[in-house]
């Protein structure tokens, strides 16, 4: 290198050595490009130097060349570097002709190093633009070439021999290998490998697990990658997708300068100043700039009313409309901004009127302005100016509370008291920093305390008109709007909102709009008709649910709350509650009971001379509060003595006294009643007394005390309330009543109920229970409580009572009322009109007087803590249970001990009576009424008894009376007249449907005790069966005594529960087992759809569906017209045709008579007169008299078959559709209709006699198959589904009725309404859909998962949406897993029918745990078309094998085993056609299943048994299927069953690349070949063949064709010879037989038709040798191949196998097929370290020969060593332990440390110390020489 190189290789070493190691660290965690490398300089120089050299034009040849710095010894050693180039040849990067600039790296120059402003990249660029600009012709000195003449041989052959055979590394693509980190991060690296950049990207996508794809590639040092060659081998990356680059050690390296460079003073840590937190400067963006130079302002807005949610608007002061506008898109309002209000309500209408915000609450450096209010034209509302000063003003409180912890912070810095300070920014300040602080602190709480009185001022001012806001409501914004009355012209009659009741119900309600201007129109004012024109409207709207006793279905009266009738429309109001009647009475909907009422008494001493006391009620806010409790007053007998009395005389206020003395003619009470008064304040004085409101909740908050309805009901028969426990009811003996009930003529005459002060030996507080429900006094018993109703004329509202309840008015704020006793003799309440007794104790009234019901009560009891009480009353009425009412005594008259005592109960007045009547129990026959049975339940196979639940079943003596109750005029409700009957013959006809009606209602009550059961006891599915204890199954509630112990199940058997847990487990799960394939089976009948059509029931008027009667031949038959009679028919036939062959001659002239006159009738003169019932018992005889007449005109030959259906069941099941009507065939005045046209869906269709003017009757047949009716196209015909059957039963829809259905949108599950009418034969088929819909219908009747019939391929079909939090995205399920869900998720019905795949079969890809319709075979089977009927004899086996089991625990792992379904795609070929034809999609999950799916889709005269893959491998099971697909895709490596523990072991785990590329494979079908037995042939050689074929077949046709040309020649020939007709020449023979000889003629053929006619027949005969030829000589092979692996058994055992020295019950199992490989699965199987060499039995015997092992045979394996038994073993080790732990007590430590020498033998390369296997034997070791220890 020259000196020049050399000094600056000196000076480079001296400034780098300069570096420190700070710096060294920094400059490698630089991410700026600046700084270069000292290779960089060195070839910086290198090329200075080859530049100086080229621009000496006059270089010397002698001067030395420079050397690459590539070729320079490094300073650390002598080795070169590795360089691919000569030591004599200049590096490539040392070049300069031929290279292209554009991919030339920029150069490094010493002075761009030094100054970068002195590089000269325009000369270098300039000086390269002038050697550019040479000539093309002229040749670059660097590149000259020598012609090709001028080359030696030896040159030109090496030239080739250089090009032709290149470096091997040459020829290797360039890979791009780097080390991939994210960016930022080192803590997850990849290796990556790509041949470009873009698959490298990809490549660190996939890997690192990036959110989105990589985008960026960056260096260490911070540069990014453009090309892949910028990155070396192994080198490492830092991945970006799309964001900057982050520096992985920034943090380190900030962390560390900090440490080293951070210093301890007494003020505490400095940091280094670059390190330190700058002060962020305020940088103004390019929209700020332009609004500051636009003089625009940010301004604060809010809505109008809104004080919290504040946005920034911008508003330019002359432009007021496009602020309104910005505001109107800031707020995000629906109408357009109009007005601007400030935080006092006035209206600004200039932007420069807008104030600024004060600089303490300004949140930025630019300022606001504001705030201000927008309004959309409302008034200003006061609210939100208020909400935003408090906030404001907590605002300033807590900056001013800030600010004065930092002031003090400060002081005690100042005042030089550290120990105080505990801001750690304040100890950091200096002296002056913080006296500038300490200013700073007291400016801002002067200016925040400035601005805090400002906010509150402006917020006492505000207050004020929120208050205003408050009472007003929303009138206050509308100040501004004009009010118009309702009468005003602009006005009109509005119409009004009602809210409508049931009559008796006030849930439910139902709102409707009534246009009262419209009712009008046409009425003159006539109030009645509009009133019906509103009963007609509310008729129209609402329907009766709940209402079961209503007489009609019209509403005929309106009552208000108050029982009113309402006669009048004008009375109606607004929004006002309305209940309707259908003819009935009004009926209170409210529940009413006993209640304590307390009112403020005060005592007035009148003119010194008398004292009185006043009631008066108590307003809300003089409540005592937390007065609720008893404890807090005192009872007093008599008015108070410690009350100071005010005393009212001449000297009292003149108003005063007045108020005072007025109060008193209405509210003057008793002093010698009793009294409440307030423990703490003695001014506080209450008068407790009764009355009857309405019921409320227990705590109710809006009656005071809360719980002042509770009354406690002690075994003494003391009743009081649970509010104040200090007064109890009081038999008033002092104060005689005679009082009125409600209707004025029964009198209430006896002693007044009052609340007196407890006492345990007060005898007029003791109450008794009789058994008829009537409360009555001990000291009296003929005396009852009695509830006395406020009179009818008390007040305006007319009190109206009717069927078995009353309306009560709630009488606890009408103290005007009059007093009750004014009529009253002896020492009553007279002259105290404040005493208002509405519960009095008279005598017994009549059973069956009106007012007799105001005696009876009931205990109504709501406790949390013993719900169920009510289940220990001993009533007989059932209308009881049904309301929850108890009764504290038994049917005896004595206390119930059943009963939680003492009794917390609501006294109910008017309760219905205990006691029922004979004549309401009605007769057990006829089932006019029924007792509710209560049973005690519990779930199968429960042994504790005390978990049993009561339940009570349905009431359904409503229904039963509904069913038999008469109407008001004496007739039974009306319905549709049948048009059949039952025939004659049947004469328990009647018994027969009162039995059927029983058992129906028998059937729905056993249903619904069955639901009630499913709530109660929680379970998980619903509950379908009933056992006694016994185990005896009921199909109802008959025969099942009160509180009798049963057994409810979902379905499973009976399972005692006396029987073992396993025994219950086994038995369970076996019945699990079984429901799950019952629930198949029965999906395998409901599927069976084929052949149904419409059908007239045999007994009565319904339809039903039933197989057709008549074969496809018949139909075919009738189709194609008679046929004619054969002539030699028997005498037997002609009597069996003939139906009149028994009659006389005489009736046969009758009946033919009859006939023909029937036959001149018109058709409606044949039913004019007829009735419907003769028409029934005419229709056989209409029918046979046709039939002969037809046979009489048309002799016709009718098969037997045909003619015995067609009498009997042919009539039925043909029908005719004509003008919308669908008519008998046989008797065309029937047509179908509904049974009862009001209940519109699941009414019955039934045969109607025929009637034009009736619209129901008319039908319409659609192109896509409903038959739907023409007043009302969304009720369609269906047929209803039949119940369970529990097993696959052939015609399980045979008799099953037609009935009327909405029609369904969906395209799946409606397979039901579906019909297909044939005009020629008059046959309407049922079922007529595809075949996925009937099997998706029959899935959902039977309960089975739509999953296991469709698999995963996604359809149209109801379903229901799960509602749970855990899941992203909708859960769906079928109809059949949500039913079975119900219990246990929350189901929400699909609005839209989109289609989906139920989740329960996709729950374990999903990570969900999901039960459906199968308990254990979810997602197990495969129910497709064909593979149901396999799957279910699979399973039937299986369930039989299972049942011989024993153990329950095997049984569970049996079905837990089940695999779940694996389908398979696949094109199926037949065999023998390659790929000719069209291949079918086959998709299935058996073998057999994939047969019978080829057989039927490829049309295959014999049932299909093998399938074949491409190269005919014979395919026995699905994953021979698997593997051979994954072989045709290059996967054959994957591990099938590896995959498939994997899916077993967890659902939840990722998958891996192999199930990810299993996963792929399968979505491409695998192309099969199927066979009928014939051996396989391969698709080339039908190919072949096929290609031999026509090459053969071409060769037939060019010598056919030769043969046609001849022949034709040939018959042309003969035409010509025939034509001419020559005759034959006569000629003389020598012959004496025949002299004379013909010649010539038209018979005799020419010679060359004569060669003609031999050309054609060797071109036949060719012909025929050619077909001989190309005749394929069929050749038969063997089936079954003996010599292939699949038919040799291997001798494979297994065995158990432990460790030697082990216990045995760690044995684990081994399978092997020879010694070897026995020893070989051992050793990995125990994880032993040295391999398995011996075996032995469990005994010790050593086992030498595999045939000697057994079968599951227990052994021991071991490594060479000899047999250990397991307790010697452990033993032995143990005594070592024992030993080696007493030797280092006693001799210490060191006793144990022995180290051991040995010398190695000589002749033997043996360690001693090594395994005992791998020495030599002893006596040799010994004999040759000893060892030394």
């Amino acid at each position: 290198m020259p000196a020049t190189n050399d000094k600056y290789v000196c000076k480079t070493k001296e400034r780098t050595s300069s570096y420190n190691l700070q710096d060294i660290s920094s400059s490698q965690f630089s991410q700026s490009n600046d700084v270069m490398s000292y290779e960089d300089l060195l070839i910086a120089q290198y090329l200075e130097e080859l530049k100086k050299q080229r621009n000496n034009k006059k270089r010397s040849k002698n001067a030395a060349k420079l050397q690459s710095p590539y070729l320079q010894k490094f300073p650390q050693g002598d080795h070169l570097p590795n360089t691919s180039s000569s030591a004599g040849k200049r590096p490539i990067s040392a070049s300069v002709a031929g290279r292209n600039g554009a991919r030339e790296k920029r150069r490094i120059d010493m002075k761009y190093k030094e100054d970068p402003s002195q590089w000269e990249s325009k000369s270098v660029e300039g000086s390269e633009q002038k050697r550019r600009s040479r000539p093309t012709s002229a040749p670059v000195s660097q590149n000259r070439r020598r012609p090709m003449s001028a080359k030696s041989s030896m040159s030109v052959m090496s030239q080739r021999s250089s090009r032709s055979f290149k470096s091997l590394y040459k020829q290797q693509p360039s890979v791009i290998k780097a080390l991939a980190y994210k960016n930022g991060s080192r803590h997850e690296a990849v290796t990556v490998t790509a041949p470009t950049m873009k698959l490298f990207l990809e490549a660190c996508t996939l890997k690192l697990g990036l959110l989105t794809a990589a985008r960026k590639v960056y260096l260490p040092d911070g540069s990014e990658v453009k090309d892949g060659k910028m990155i070396a081998r192994d080198a490492e990356v830092y991945i970006s997708c799309g964001e900057p680059f982050k520096d992985p050690y920034a943090s380190v390296t900030g962390d560390v300068h900090r440490k080293i460079h951070a210093a301890w003073t007494v003020n505490g840590v400095v940091i280094p100043p670059e390190d330190r937190k700058k002060k962020t400067k305020a940088t103004l963006s390019k929209r700020m700039r332009k609004m500051l130079a636009s003089n625009a302002r940010r301004v604060i807005v809010f809505r109008n009313g809104d004080g919290v949610e504040p946005v920034e608007a911008l508003a330019t002061p002359d432009k007021f409309e496009k602020f309104l506008d910005v505001c109107t898109m800031r707020l995000g309002m629906n109408s357009p901004a109009k007005v601007i209000y400030s935080w006092d309500g006035k209206v600004i209408e200039d932007i420069n009127n807008i104030n600024q915000l004060d600089k303490c609450l300004q949140m930025s450096a630019t300022p606001a302005y504001g705030p201000v209010w927008i309004s959309k034209g409302e008034g200003f509302s006061p609210k939100g100016s208020k909400d935003y000063l408090r906030n404001s003003v907590l605002y300033c409180e807590q900056q001013i509370k800030n600010a004065k912890k930092y002031k003090e912070q400060l002081q005690f810095a100042i005042d030089e008291e550290d120990e105080k300070v505990t801001a750690v920014l304040v100890l950091s300040l200096s002296e002056e920093e913080r006296h500038e602080s300490m200013n700073e602190a007291n400016q801002g709480i002067q200016d925040f305390s400035c601005t805090k009185d400002m906010l509150k001022k402006n917020l006492k001012q505000i207050s004020e008109l929120v208050q205003d806001e408050e009472i007003e409501g929303y009138s206050y914004t509308m100040k501004h709007i004009k009010t118009l009355d309702s009468t005003h012209r602009l006005v009109g009659m509005h119409g009004i909102r009602l809210k409508v009741y049931e009559n008796g119900f006030s849930d439910k309600e139902e709102t409707i709009f009534f246009n009262i201007k419209e009712a009008y129109k046409g009425c003159s004012g006539n109030h009645q008709r509009v009133m019906q024109r509103l009963l007609d409207h509310i008729t129209h709207c609402v329907r009766p649910e709940q209402n079961v006793s209503a007489l009609s279905s019209v509403a005929t009266k309106l009552f208000d709350e108050n029982g009113q009738e309402i006669k009048d429309v004008s009375s109606l109001q607004n929004d006002q509650g309305v209940w309707i009647s259908y003819g009935e009475n009004f009926r209170d909907p409210n529940i009413y009971c006993l209640q304590l009422t307390l009112d403020k008494a005060s005592g007035y001493c009148l003119y010194g001379s008398r004292n009185v006391a006043m009631r008066e009620p108590i307003l809300a806010d003089e409540l005592p509060p937390g007065k609720e409790k008893s404890s807090n007053w005192e009872a007093s007998i008599g008015f108070p003595v410690l009350y100071d009395i005010e005393h009212i005389d001449e000297d009292t206020d003149p108003m005063k006294r007045d108020r005072v003395m007025t109060a008193l003619k209405s509210q003057e009470i008793d002093t010698r009643d009793h009294f409440l008064q307030d423990k703490d304040s003695l001014q506080v004085v209450l008068y407790p007394d009764l009355i009857v409101s309405l019921k409320r909740k227990v705590g109710d908050k809006d009656i005071w005390p809360p719980k002042s309805q509770v009354w406690v009901i002690s075994k003494k028969g003391v009743i009081y309330c649970r509010a104040m426990s200090s007064v109890a009811l009081t038999l008033g003996e002092r104060c005689r009543i005679d009082k009125m009930f409600p209707d004025g003529e029964t009198a209430a005459q006896g002693y007044a109920i009052t609340l007196d002060k407890r006492s345990t030996d007060n005898p007029t507080q003791q109450w008794g229970f009789s058994p008829e429900g009537f409360i009555y006094s001990l000291t009296q018993p003929e005396l009852v409580l009695t509830y006395i109703p406020k009179p009818a004329n008390a007040n305006n509202d007319e009190l109206q009572f009717g069927g078995d309840t009353v309306n009560i008015q709630d009488f606890e704020n009408h103290p005007e009322q009059q007093p009750s006793g004014e009529d009253g003799t002896g020492e009553n309440d007279k002259g105290f009109p404040g005493h208002n007794f509405m519960v009095a104790a008279i005598g017994k009234l009549p059973t069956k007087h009106p007012w007799a019901k105001a005696q009876r009560w009931a205990l109504k009891q709501e406790r949390i803590d013993n719900l169920g009480q009510w289940k220990h009353s001993t009533v007989q009425n059932p209308l009881w249970n049904k309301l929850a009412y108890s009764w504290p005594v038994t049917e005896e008259g004595t206390w119930n001990e059943e009963f939680d005592w003492p009794m917390e109960a609501f006294l109910i007045p008017f309760a219905p009576p205990i006691k029922v009547r004979k004549s309401d129990k009605g007769d057990k026959k006829g089932g006019h009424g029924t007792v509710a049975l209560r049973l005690r339940v519990l779930k199968n196979g429960e042994k504790d008894e005390n978990k049993a639940s009561y339940v009570v079943g349905p009431d359904l003596s409503n229904m039963m009376r509904d069913l038999n109750r008469t109407g008001v005029n004496g007739k039974r409700p009306h319905r549709r007249s049948k048009s059949y009957d039952r025939p004659a013959a049947a004469q328990n006809g009647d018994a027969e449907d009162e039995r059927v009606e029983d058992n129906k209602l028998n059937h729905l009550e056993f249903q619904l005790f069955l639901d009630r059961c499913t709530s109660l006891l929680n379970l998980s599915s619903a509950t379908r069966r009933l056992f006694d204890s016994s185990g005896k199954e009921y199909k109802n509630l008959v025969g099942i005594e009160r509180d009798q112990l049963v057994y409810v199940s979902c379905g499973e058997p009976w399972n005692d529960p006396n029987q073992s847990a396993q025994d219950q487990q086994r038995r369970m799960l076996l019945a699990t087992l079984s429901a799950d394939i019952e629930q198949m089976q029965e999906f395998l009948s409901l599927r069976d759809t084929i052949d149904y059509v419409l059908e007239k029931d045999h007994d009565s008027q319904r339809l039903v569906i039933n197989k057709c009667c008549m074969t496809e031949e018949e139909k075919e038959k009738m189709v194609q017209g008679p046929s004619p009679e054969p002539s030699d028919g028997s005498e037997e036939e002609k009597d069996e045709e003939d139906p009149h062959s028994k009659m006389s001659y005489h009736q046969r002239a009758h009946a033919n008579s009859d006939q023909r006159l029937e036959g001149l009738k018109w058709p409606w003169e044949r039913v004019l007169n007829a009735s419907l019932d003769e028409v029934t018992e005419a229709n056989h005889e209409i029918y046979e008299t046709d039939s002969l007449a037809k046979s009489k005109s048309k002799k016709r030959a009718i098969s037997p078959r045909y003619k015995k259906k067609s009498a009997s069941s042919a009539y039925k099941q043909r029908f005719t559709f004509r003008d919308g009507f669908v008519m008998l065939k046989s008797s065309p005045y029937l047509v179908i209709g509904i049974s009862q046209p009001e209940l519109e869906e699941k009414s019955e269709v039934v045969l109607c006699r025929k009637a034009d003017d009736d619209p129901s009757l008319r039908w319409e047949i659609t192109e896509d198959g409903f038959i739907q009716s023409k007043i009302n196209s969304d009720l369609v015909l269906a047929v209803s589904m039949p119940s369970f059957t529990g097993a696959a039963i052939e015609g399980v829809y045979c008799g099953q009725a037609v009935v009327v259905q909405h029609k369904q949108d969906i395209e799946n599950g409606r397979a039901n309404q579906k019909w297909l009418f044939e005009k020629e034969t008059g046959f309407i088929y049922a079922f007529y859909a595809e075949p996925l819909d009937r099997e998706i219908l029959a899935a959902n009747k039977a309960g089975v998962c739509t999953n296991a019939v469709v698999a995963e391929n996604p359809i149209q079909q109801n379903g229901y949406d799960l509602v749970q939090s855990k899941v992203d995205g909708d859960v769906k399920v079928c109809v059949a897993c949500a039913r079975a869900m119900r219990g246990n998720y929350k189901l929400k019905k699909q609005e839209h029918t989109n289609p989906f795949i139920c989740a329960v079969g996709l729950a374990p890809k999903m990570g969900l745990k999901l039960i459906g319709s199968f308990q254990c075979l979810s997602g197990k089977v495969d129910l497709s078309t064909f593979e149901a009927e396999n799957t279910v004899i699979q399973y039937e086996k299986e369930l039989r094998r299972l049942k011989q089991m024993t153990s329950a625990r095997l049984i569970a792992r049996e079905i837990s085993a089940y695999q779940p379904i694996q389908s398979v795609r696949m094109l199926a070929y037949k065999n023998g056609e390659g790929r000719s034809m069209d291949p079918v999609v086959i998709i299935a999950s058996t073998i057999r299943g994939i047969l019978d799916q080829c057989t039927y889709q490829l049309q295959l005269n014999v049932a299909a048994r093998r399938l074949y893959s491409q190269d005919g491998t014979l395919l026995l099971s699905i994953p021979d299927m698997i593997k051979c697909n994954l072989v045709q895709q290059g996967l054959e490596n994957l591990d099938i069953s590896g995959n498939q523990d994997r899916n077993r072991r967890s659902s939840n785990s990722k998958k891996s690349s192999a199930d990810t590329k299993v996963a792929m494979a399968m979505r491409r079908p695998i192309e099969v070949w199927v066979s009928c037995g014939e051996p396989f042939v391969s698709p080339g050689c039908f190919d072949h063949r096929r290609s031999l074929q026509m090459q053969q077949r071409e060769e037939r046709a060019q010598v056919s064709l030769e043969l046609d040309k001849e022949k034709h020649i040939l018959r042309q020939m003969q035409g010509r010879r025939t034509a001419h007709l020559d005759g034959p020449d006569f000629k003389g023979t020598m012959s004496p037989e025949h002299p004379v000889a013909l010649e010539g003629g038209w018979t005799q053929p020419s010679s060359t038709e004569i060669k003609k006619s031999v050309q054609v027949h060797q071109l036949e005969n060719h012909l025929t040798e050619m077909k001989a030829q190309q005749r394929v000589k069929q050749t038969t092979k063997p089936i079954v191949n003996p010599n292939k692996m699949l038919y040799k058994q291997p001798n494979v055992k297994r065995v158990l196998v432990y460790r030697n020295g082990e216990y045995p019950e760690k044995a684990t199992y081994v399978w092997g097929n020879s010694m070897g490989n026995l020893l070989q699965e051992s050793t990995g199987r125990l994880s032993m370290h040295m391999p398995a060499k011996r075996v032995f039995t469990a005994s010790g015997q050593q086992i030498e020969c595999f045939e000697d092992i057994q079968r599951d045979q227990v052994v021991c394996v071991s490594a060479g060593e000899a047999f250990k038994n397991n307790k010697a073993g452990s033993r032995q080790q143990i005594e070592i332990k024992a030993t080696w732990s007493r030797t280092r007590k006693r001799e210490g430590i060191e006793a144990t440390d022995i180290t051991v020498t040995s010398t190695r033998h000589p002749a033997v390369e043996v360690d001693p110390f090594g395994p005992p296997s791998l020495a030599l034997p002893l006596h040799s070791a010994i004999s040759n020489q000893p060892h030394n220890p």
